[in-house]
């Protein structure tokens, strides 16, 4: 509560003079290690965690499976629906705080999903406490990174992202040995742990712009008595729906995403359907990590550099080949290398969304537009996993739910063809 009041109240325009820096290492790595940290454990718990209680949840609420996999969804639709505003107060106002609000949001949640016993208590955890929690967090940490970084912004959003792929390959095992160990429902307060030391780390340490320890962004010092240079143009909401680079994005996104959320949500399920353990069934989450923690710097110092429309399609066709071979595998190890392929394409898509609009839309507007881009991705992203998981009810497998999406890269592809990103770090640097 004390965040959401915070985040009312109308922020400076201008700011005390701050000493000047001090040598060594460049602060915006500092912000880095705080968003990768802040963003590993919120991934873990907004999205990691639910392949792992989705039958125990689905069992204790004596609903079905595709029941229970609409909170997610729900969580999903609603979060890119207030990504509207949290973009907007980011651009604003404050990333540090917002931030601390989404943290705190995780601690809320999952006290009250360790006590949860309906299905509209799900969503309403779902589609409230993590909705905003899981929106706060991811904006306004790529926001931050957007703001400190420009020569090397691919490279570091690309990190970041390994976070999210990391806490897909920690998250899953650790919540599987936690609910072998004390259950679900004490699992999750296991998990509310670190995010008690992350919020007071976000309240001292995060600093919003470079400007205000008197540094450019990638550490460069500002020139004496000279002013720092723009951040890119204000965009408007209208401003920017007006923009053909923004809707060709949104439509190539939205035929990619429904494969890379049923590749990481669906895959453990799939396999436990097939009679593997749930402990074998596990290793396939480090498989997803490791191959997308990789891919996504990687990739990322790519887009600095060369094409990202190529590298968008070279994500695509690592996919789709990832989930055709999960649907061909039979074996433990033929799993592994299916995830691992198919991981290091995933690992990229969020990388190169975020680098294609900094790009286009600059510093300034970067948190705004970006949840305005979430907004508009919002059916594909939401609707993707119950309707994978109501083929399976209706069908009693994955299988045509895993053709399916296999059909949406193709329609990426085409899509893909009308991409045009501007030349990097146009004048925002």
């Amino acid at each position: 509560m004390v965040a959401w009041w915070v985040l009312s109240q109308p922020q400076p325009t201008t700011k005390s003079p701050s000493p000047p820096p001090t040598r060594g290492l460049f602060y915006g790595w500092w912000i880095l290690a705080l968003c990768f940290a802040f963003q590993l454990f919120s991934s873990g718990v907004f999205f990691s965690i639910f392949s792992a209680i989705l039958k125990p949840l689905a069992e204790t609420l004596g609903v079905t499976r595709a029941e229970v996999a609409f909170a997610p969804s729900l969580q999903l639709l609603l979060g890119l629906g207030l990504g509207i505003w949290i973009g907007d107060q980011v651009s604003k106002r404050s990333a540090r705080w917002m931030t601390v609000a989404g943290l705190s949001a995780a601690i809320v949640g999952l006290i009250a999903l360790s006590r949860v016993n309906s299905l509209i208590g799900l969503y309403l955890i779902y589609g409230v406490l993590f909705a905003f929690g899981s929106m706060a967090v991811e904006i306004s940490s790529n926001a931050l990174l957007t703001n400190w970084f420009v020569r090397r912004r691919g490279l570091v959003i690309g990190i970041l992202a390994a976070s999210m792929a990391t806490a897909g390959g920690v998250a899953g095992p650790v919540m599987v040995r936690l609910m072998d160990k004390f259950g679900w429902e004490l699992a999750c307060l296991c998990l509310t742990i670190p995010f008690l030391l992350l919020v007071p780390l976000a309240a001292r340490l995060l600093v919003d712009r470079p400007e205000d320890r008197n540094v450019l962004p990638d550490g460069e010092p500002p020139a004496f008595g000279t002013q720092a240079p723009a951040s890119g143009d204000d965009w408007t909401f209208g401003a920017a729906l007006r923009q053909k680079q923004l809707w060709v994005l949104v439509i190539t996104f939205s035929c990619i995403v429904p494969g890379t959320l049923t590749g990481y949500m669906i895959t453990y399920p799939y396999m436990t359907d097939l009679g593997f353990s749930d402990t074998a069934a596990s290793a396939v989450f480090p498989a997803l990590a490791i191959s997308a923690g990789v891919s996504g710097p990687m990739f990322g110092h790519f887009g600095d550099r060369f094409s990202v429309r190529r590298l968008f399609l070279t994500s695509i066709i690592l996919q789709a080949l990832g989930i055709f071979g999960i649907l061909h595998a039979g074996e433990l190890h033929e799993f592994l290398i299916a995830a691992t392929v198919f991981g290091l394409g995933a690992g990229t898509v969020g990388v190169l969304e975020k680098l294609t609009i900094g790009v286009s839309f600059g510093r300034r507007s970067f948190g705004r537009v970006l949840g305005l881009f979430n907004l508009l991705v919002a059916p594909a992203t939401a609707f993707s996993p119950p309707l994978i998981n109501a083929i399976f009810d209706w069908t009693g497998s994955y299988r045509l739910g895993f053709w399916l999406v296999l059909s949406t890269y193709g329609l990426a592809l085409v899509s893909l063809t009308f991409l045009r990103v501007p030349g990097q770090h146009r004048s925002e640097s």
